[in-house]
């Protein structure tokens, strides 16, 4: 029965991420929870943490960065490193997406 009950938990997340006018996909803001943990980061290791490919994560950052999730800045030293950072609406975002989630796992 726990298992049920834990499937349907996992559910309630998906569907969140598949609503009709949702602000961010899932893997948007696994992105976006990661940078919580790791202020100004690199894309290179934001990459790694989340064992997806660089391209990948740069990409999904420019559409972050398009929408003023967050801020990415070039590298003086190195201009093929980017930095990352969340902007003050990409924080409020990812706290409102972990909330929704927190409640449905805890509910």
């Amino acid at each position: 029965m726990e298992a049920v009950k834990y499937l349907d938990k996992l559910k309630a997340v998906d569907d969140l991420f598949k609503a009709k006018g949702v602000e961010i996909s899932e893997p948007e803001f696994r992105l976006l929870h990661e940078m919580t943990k790791k202020p100004n980061g690199r894309i290179k290791d934001l990459s790694n943490l989340r064992s997806v490919a660089t391209q990948s994560v740069s990409r999904m950052c420019g559409h972050l960065s398009a929408r003023g999730l967050i801020s990415v800045a070039v590298n003086a030293k190195d201009k093929r490193e980017r930095f990352v950072a969340l902007t003050p609406l990409g924080a409020k975002i990812e706290r409102q997406y972990r909330k929704k989630i927190e409640d449905i796992v805890n509910d």
